[in-house]
């Protein structure tokens, strides 16, 4: 599901590992959905 969502910018990611491009991918790929966190609920039964 991940690489389907951000493919090029994951492909990006994944062949420069060194590099600190697209941070947001790769703090997902280091803490997961651990790493997940809102201030506030974000979805509210309506």
């Amino acid at each position: 599901l991940f690489r389907s969502l951000f493919a090029e910018h994951y492909r990006n990611v994944l062949d420069n590992p060194d590099g600190d491009g697209h941070q947001n991918i790769r703090q997902f790929r280091t803490n997961g959905w651990d790493g997940i966190l809102f201030e506030e609920e974000v979805l509210v039964k309506k």
